[in-house]
């Protein structure tokens, strides 16, 4: 355990210093301030992971299973073969557009999402799509065409293997 002098802003670490000996030397040098305390932290635990709860300071785990959550997904791919075979088991694409989509093409039911866009921004869409030989789950194209068919970030987590 080591010694944290904390600044707390909504039930978060703020601001820290840990080179204090003891509690006891934390606690006289806090005692001069508002808004700040003493705290001791678990030996490998990042003060500002800490979030105070019900007068007690724990590691926020929500936090760190977001980031992990998110580091998942930007490491996320899957080739165009494997997501259009995901789109088609999963009943999104019909078997024809995901045969077209699988070779490059742009599936004839994702025309309309195309219509929405400026001319240029539709090309961009179909030149990104032709040339792609992955799908990366944080893609902005992904990204808009998961919402036009209203695919939930839970489906499409599934579908790269993220639990």
């Amino acid at each position: 355990m080591f010694i944290a002098i904390v600044a707390v802003e909504e039930g978060r670490i703020a601001k820290f210093r840990d080179d204090f000996a003891t509690l006891a030397d934390a606690q006289a040098h806090v005692d001069a301030y508002t808004g700040v305390e003493a705290v001791e932290v678990p030996d490998g635990t990042d003060p500002a992971r800490l979030r105070e709860i019900d007068g007690e300071w724990v590691v926020d785990t929500a936090a760190l299973e977001a980031e992990a959550l998110a580091g998942r997904r930007a490491e996320a791919k899957l080739s165009r073969q494997a997501f259009c075979l995901a789109l088609f088991r999963q009943g999104m694409l019909s078997e024809a557009d995901a045969i077209a989509a699988a070779k490059g093409d742009w599936p004839a039911s994702l025309d309309d999402m195309l219509a929405g866009l400026s001319s240029a921004d539709a090309a961009e869409a179909r030149i990104v799509w032709a040339t792609s030989t992955e799908v990366r789950r944080l893609h902005p194209l992904l990204a808009a065409i998961a919402a036009h068919m209203s695919v939930a970030d839970e489906t499409l987590d599934a579908m790269f293997g993220i639990a």
